[in-house]
């Protein structure tokens, strides 16, 4: 049975220094809620901007060639989406990835960074409401990109949402944690001749290229 409204618990989230980008402006909003606007070429000594913080940011990779982006890896709203949506498309901003979700879109560059939380707030909501096969497939695949908390930073929120408390002292099993994929169409050993028109790329598909990116890290 769907969760209602009145079921869903308000759900934790990290606390985070936030930093946004929009065109050559760089948005930064420090755990205690000062906001800073500068431009990319400015000097800013990042570290001592945002102090020991962990970072929440959209394309994490992106930002990290950017600026000098302490804590990398970071909460990354644009990986969040791609686990919640899997195989949707979304323009990799925050902007891009707001309007995807249908949220109002401020004007002002300092909104953004509330805009970014106001994002992953949304994409954990959703969760809330997974059920069956696919929410059993995502909790798989969230406790093994957890890697006992020195994995996916989104892990134990993830786990929350979907009903998980998440105990990063057990230890991961990568073998059983594949068998999610069992349900997957079996690969042909050679690649068919090229189809007609592109194919959708299905959520476990999306959800499994994901996790293989983040384990490499």
């Amino acid at each position: 049975m769907p969760q209602t409204n009145e079921s869903k618990k308000n759900l934790s989230f990290p606390s985070v220094a936030v930093i946004t980008a929009n065109g050559g402006d760089l948005s930064i909003m420090t755990v205690d809620g000062e906001i800073l606007t500068k431009k990319f070429n400015d000097r800013l000594d990042m570290g001592a901007t945002i102090g020991n913080a962990p970072v929440l940011t959209c394309h994490a990779p992106w930002m990290a060639q950017k600026i000098d982006l302490p804590h990398y890896p970071a909460f990354d709203a644009l990986e969040l989406f791609a686990f919640v949506h899997a195989g949707k498309f979304t323009t990799p901003t925050v902007k891009g990835v707001a309007k995807t979700l249908n949220l109002h879109i401020p004007e002002e560059q300092e909104d953004l960074p509330f805009l970014l939380i106001e994002v992953c707030q949304t994409l954990l909501k959703t969760l809330q409401n997974f059920e069956g096969q696919d929410k059993e497939h995502c909790i798989s695949i969230a406790k093994a990109m957890g890697r006992q908390n020195y994995g996916w930073a989104w892990t134990p929120y993830v786990l929350e949402a979907l009903g998980i408390t998440y105990d990063d002292r057990l230890p991961t099993n990568p073998k059983e944690d594949m068998h999610i994929f069992d349900t997957l169409p079996e690969w042909a050993e050679e690649a068919p001749p090229p189809p007609n028109k592109f194919d959708p790329v299905t959520g476990e598909e999306s959800r499994e290229y994901l996790q293989t990116l983040l384990m490499r890290r």
